[in-house]
C-alpha cells in the first residue's frame, strides 16, 4: 500500500481513457444494445494506461510547450490506479478502442483549434 501512496505523490498514477470519437460510439452502442439494460459497462481504452506526468508531457509536446510540472498529491479518496475492464462492453458490443492515445490527443488538439478559430 505504501507503494501505491509513494507512486501517487510522484505522479505515476496510470490512468487510461478514450478517445473523443471512440468514447461516443461506445456510448451509442451501450444505449442501442438490449444486452446493455440495467448494466454497467465500462467505456475506455484498456490497452493503453498512461501516468498522469507521462500525459502531461505528450500534452506539452502536442502543444509545443514546456511547463514545469508540479505534483501536487492525489484528492483525497482517488483510486492509485484508473484502467477500465472493458471486456462486457466488448462482450455485449463487440466495440474495442480504435483511436490510440497519441492520435486522440492529436484530433482534440485540432479540435479544439478550430473551435477558438470559429471564435475569432
Amino acid at each position: 500500500q505504501q507503494l501505491f501512496a509513494d507512486r501517487a505523490r510522484k505522479g505515476i498514477q496510470p490512468r487510461a481513457g478514450a478517445a473523443g470519437e471512440d468514447a461516443v460510439e461506445a456510448t451509442r452502442l451501450v444505449a442501442q444494445a438490449s444486452g446493455c439494460n440495467q448494466e454497467i459497462v465500462h467505456i475506455g481504452n484498456s490497452r493503453e494506461e498512461i501516468t498522469i506526468e507521462a500525459l502531461a508531457r505528450l500534452l506539452m509536446e502536442q502543444f509545443g510547450e514546456r511547463f514545469e510540472i508540479q505534483e501536487c498529491g492525489g484528492r483525497s479518496g482517488s483510486v492509485n490506479r484508473r484502467c477500465p475492464d472493458t471486456g462486457k462492453l466488448a462482450r455485449l458490443t463487440g466495440f474495442e478502442a480504435r483511436v490510440p492515445l497519441k492520435e486522440g490527443l492529436a484530433r482534440t488538439k485540432a479540435w479544439y483549434l478550430r473551435g477558438e478559430e470559429a471564435l475569432r
